[in-house]
């Protein structure tokens, strides 16, 4: 019996798998050969941030026998991403896990900053198995503000804040599924540099 699909059937396939693309969610990308036995892979992660705050004040006399006080404050951002990979198929050699962070780099109040890749690293995925789990941490995210009572004295601000990740699996440099926290890391030009570290 041969089924018969509509044309507005159709267009509402068409339309709800736009929409998956488009969420920048896990995507499980065919790798290589096609049919039964072709390999798949799909990724999730999971966010753990770790915040502290350090403030120390010097008090030192001006010119004048003043008391100035110069406050500096410090905030540490620590993040682990819990990753989850698992393969469906035949086993693929080559395969790579691929992780980066961003972050905005500033170096003073009135800088906007500078989106930049924060850290990068990767690790080769085994073949022999199906499912592999990652505790991945970052290198410490510092910010530095230093305030001071003083007229004559501006207020200064440097460092390096959280912005994100991106994972990839890839295979030879072919990208084979990807998460980030945001679609903006899924463009091509993140995802290459993540691939290079830099």
């Amino acid at each position: 019996m041969i089924r018969m699909v509509n044309q507005k059937q159709i267009w509402s396939l068409l339309v709800t798998g736009a929409l998956f693309l488009g969420a920048g969610e896990a995507l499980a990308v065919e790798a290589g050969a096609t049919g039964a036995g072709a390999a798949k892979f799909t990724l999730q992660v999971q966010t753990r941030t770790k915040k502290t705050k350090d403030s120390v004040d010097d008090v030192k006399q001006d010119n004048n026998g003043n008391d100035r006080t110069t406050t500096t404050k410090t905030q540490t951002e620590t993040v682990t991403l819990n990753v989850n990979v698992k393969r469906s198929g035949d086993p693929l050699s080559s395969c790579k896990l691929v992780w980066c962070f961003f972050s905005n780099k500033t170096k003073s109040l009135k800088d906007k900053g500078t989106l930049e890749i924060f850290s990068a690293g990767s690790k080769d995925l085994p073949m022999d198995s199906a499912s592999l789990d990652e505790a991945i941490v970052s290198q410490p995210f510092i910010i530095t503000r230093i305030a001071s009572d003083s007229a004559n004295s501006d207020d200064k601000e440097s460092g390096d804040e959280y912005k994100g990740y991106l994972v990839l699996v890839t295979q030879n440099g072919q990208v084979l599924c990807s998460k980030a926290n945001t679609t903006k890391y899924l463009a091509d030009e993140w995802v290459q540099k993540c691939i290079s570290g830099r």
